[in-house]
């Protein structure tokens, strides 16, 4: 029971040989309300049989009740999971594989099986599969040979299934390896300063170029009063092109 890890909220149970048994990757605004948020509430699973659906698979005990530990869950009730898992991003990586992020936990098994992926365009793409761990919704597949630039690719999978066997039947993300912007390749087309009560700053920015651009390359940045970059922040953490 090796405690929390990745701030605070994936929290995983392994045997002695360190095998996972299960994991929660959770958040505070999985409670019910604002007063269980508050504090002093457990959050507690509605279905144990659904032990991977996460955020819809859980909320706050009952009022008056707490928590329940040694006891049945105050709030368990039949919650199955009928959804199939969806392809939500292919990321061309730094390091040359493809990083492919799913809609929800996967069997690891069927995740890591080659014969599940086909990329359109090359034949024979991968040579192996990384798990990226728990949660288990993302891998790294490894390229046999590098991506073409400014080639838009396709990946299919099918055979995967989450982790109560509903399984993919076929599905597929277009992605393309990028090229570093240069001068006027994109330009900032839109800005909100001043938002109104509630909403939130925003700048547009619009690729003018017919290159495929990732906005982990892309950096927002002041000067200070002698012409020095300062304060540079990063747009995005994962790769959106």
């Amino acid at each position: 029971f090796p405690g929390l890890n990745n701030g605070g909220e994936l929290l995983v149970l392994r045997n002695r040989d360190g095998a996972v048994i299960h994991f929660v990757d959770y958040s505070d605004n999985w409670y019910s309300s604002v007063e269980s948020a508050d504090g002093g509430y457990a959050l507690e699973m509605i279905d144990p049989e659904n032990p991977c659906e996460g955020s819809r698979n859980w909320k706050s005990a009952f009022d008056g009740i707490y928590g329940s530990p040694g006891a049945e869950n105050s709030v368990k009730a039949l919650n199955p999971d009928s959804e199939k898992p969806r392809i939500e991003q292919v990321i061309n990586e730094k390091n040359g594989n493809i990083k492919v992020r799913f809609s929800e936990s996967l069997d690891s098994n069927s995740m890591l099986d080659l014969n599940n992926y086909q990329l359109k365009q090359v034949t024979n793409a991968f040579t192996g599969a990384v798990n990226l761990g728990a949660p288990y919704k993302s891998l790294e597949l490894q390229l046999r040979k590098p991506l073409d630039t400014n080639t838009l690719y396709e990946l299919e999978v099918h055979g995967i299934e989450d982790c109560v066997a509903n399984e993919i039947d076929l599905a597929s993300r277009e992605f393309a390896l990028a090229e570093k912007p240069d001068s006027f390749d994109l330009v900032i087309n839109e800005i909100l300063f001043n938002p109104y009560k509630g909403g939130v700053d925003f700048i547009e920015v619009v690729n003018r170029s017919d290159k495929y651009i990732d906005l982990r390359d892309v950096f927002l940045t002041n000067r200070d009063e002698e012409g020095n970059i300062e304060d540079l922040r990063p747009i995005v953490d994962e790769g959106i092109l």
